[in-house]
């Protein structure tokens, strides 16, 4: 405890000062012996600081700034960076360190492997692997787990195999953390050899498996996973409660009514891992009486509870109260995170509250997630619904690396705005587009492009192998009904029923609306008793299209 209070007085007071020093300055006063010695461990403190209190942009900066690396900074960068969902830096990272021709450690090489698993970088990691088998470095459970979390996570299983067979041991853990790949990589055979294999089953190794089938979307196989724990006399934990309750879409909301009463008779109901998961479920159902009942019973709500609560009156359409609570997590004195922030900005670009979302805008831009993908791609959003494309490429040159949804964000917003060239231009810049960002292209040929390009635009998709969701066929099926295109409009439809996506409430509307527009009656009643038995879930969907 006295150590601990010791580093945080230091740290303190490292940040106290840290608005008048910089590393070249301080650097240069350090011209001999104790001294400098001295000073560079108060850069590495500060620098230490910056990564410790998530400051990762800081942290970056003040590293770029250090005249001075040696193996620790170089090991705390990657560190951080792995840690702050900044993995492709920490790759970069250490292949600097390696292009300098630096020493590196155990522990710096397993820093760097982290960062491999984060950005899924398959061919550094395999660097990496080469690395520790020429300097002969020892295959440790420390070292051995990232390699198998590496290659599992690329779906490697051979290779994450062979790493195991040259362990010391194998732990709960790693069989754990490999059955959950699995299950992520649609091989429940290898899951349930490797679970059966251990002869006495932890609740960790029961939530793996029970996790497993949820990642595979076997969610009737995880509900009698879970079963079959209660026959061997296992009780669940809050995760395995938790892993069943995000299986509700599929089981329905009474098999996550029944979760619930077993979760209120074990008393973990104001568990913050259950009390999201709930809060999670009510809000797919639009249950608003039992998510307040729920967020109720949590004594000391955390941000990731905040966050189910915002997110469900989103779903729900009550855009005013997200803004409104998102104002009470403030006033609560806890700290809004990426989540919290693109939701409330998602509410302002779909209420067009343009002083709201600056306002919003700047909270995140002082918490630093301005320059992030997630968030950064959300305040593009706003401010191009808000038709100020002009603060909208502000936002975009902020962002440090750009994703697909930042670049869809900028596209959609010329899009809305009116100005398709622009808009045009922008979507052939993109590196790697999915089915947002075509989406958003064929919801600008809905409004400004021509029939027969519209349909040209849905061809070259198709034939770079991405396939049409239901907003696809609502964009194309809007083509046709604004530009009477009968023939094409029912060759879509024929397509629609091929990938059974004609049970879908807006894809069903659509093409209620196209015969409607082509006067074929009977066509229309067709799709409305087809529509009948999903007409509840209507409003579950429109939210959803709308936000």
């Amino acid at each position: 405890m006295r150590a601990a209070a010791s580093v945080n007085h230091v740290l303190t007071i490292s940040r106290s000062i840290s608005t008048q020093i910089t590393p070249a300055s301080i650097e240069s006063l350090a011209s001999v012996g104790r001294l400098r010695d001295a000073v560079q461990s108060l850069v590495l403190l500060r620098f230490r600081g910056y990564v410790h209190c998530s400051k990762i942009d800081e942290a970056i900066c003040f590293f770029e700034g250090m005249e001075e690396k040696n193996l620790v900074s170089w090991t705390t960068i990657i560190a951080g960076c792995s840690q702050h969902d900044r993995c492709g830096e920490a790759v970069y990272y250490f292949s600097e360190l390696r292009a300098r021709g630096l020493e590196f450690d155990q522990v710096c090489l397993v820093c760097a492997l982290n960062g491999c698993v984060g950005s899924c970088d398959f061919e550094e990691g395999l660097k990496i692997h080469g690395l520790i088998i020429r300097n002969g470095l020892k295959l440790d459970t420390f070292v051995g787990t990232a390699l198998v979390a590496l290659y599992s996570r690329c779906g490697m299983f051979n290779e994450a195999n062979a790493v195991i067979q040259r362990m010391p041991e194998i732990d709960d853990f790693l069989r754990t953390m490999l059955i959950v790949e699995y299950g992520k990589h649609g091989q429940m055979d290898c899951a349930i050899e490797l679970f059966e294999s251990v002869e006495e089953k932890s609740v960790a190794l029961w939530n793996s498996l029970i996790a497993g089938y949820c990642e595979d979307g076997s969610y009737e196989e995880a509900a009698d996973a879970f079963n079959q724990m209660h026959i061997a006399g296992m009780k669940g934990d809050e995760f395995t409660l938790g892993s069943l309750l995000n299986c509700c879409d599929v089981l329905g909301l009474k098999f996550g009514e029944q979760l619930h009463s077993l979760i209120i008779k074990d008393g973990v109901e104001s568990s913050i891992f259950i009390g999201s998961a709930l809060i999670n479920l009510y809000s797919k159902f639009l249950h608003h009486e039992q998510i307040e009942r729920v967020f109720g019973s949590i004594h000391e709500p955390n941000i990731v509870v905040w966050n189910a609560l915002i997110s469900g009156y989103r779903k729900k359409g009550l855009n005013r109260e997200v803004i409104h609570m998102f104002r009470l997590v403030k006033a609560s004195d806890i700290k809004p995170d990426f989540v919290s922030f693109s939701c409330v900005l998602g509410v302002c670009s779909t209420l067009q509250y343009f002083v709201t979302g600056t306002q919003v805008h700047a909270l995140a831009y002082k918490a630093g997630f301005e320059s992030g993908p997630v968030v950064g791609s959300a305040i593009i959003d706003m401010y191009g619904k808000c038709g100020r494309m002009d603060l909208a490429t502000i936002a975009f040159s902020d962002i440090h690396n750009h994703s697909v949804s930042s670049w869809t964000a900028l596209v959609g917003g010329y899009v809305k705005c009116g100005m398709w060239g622009t808009a045009t231009e922008l979507f052939d810049m993109i590196p790697k587009k999915n089915i947002f960002s075509w989406n958003t292209m064929l919801f600008g040929h809905t409004q400004f492009g021509s029939g027969m390009e519209a349909f040209t635009f849905y061809s070259k998709m198709t034939k770079l192998g991405v396939l049409p969701d239901p907003i696809s066929f609502v964009n194309l099926l809007s083509v046709c009904s604004n530009f009477s295109l009968e023939e094409p409009g029912r060759q879509i439809h024929t397509q629609i029923i091929k990938m059974g996506y004609h049970i879908n409430v807006l894809v069903s509307s659509a093409l209620t609306d196209m015969y409607v527009k082509f006067g074929k009656v009977v066509d229309v009643d067709v799709m409305r008793s087809k529509l009948g038995k999903y007409s509840n879930n209507m409003e579950v969907e429109l939210v959803s299209l709308n936000t």
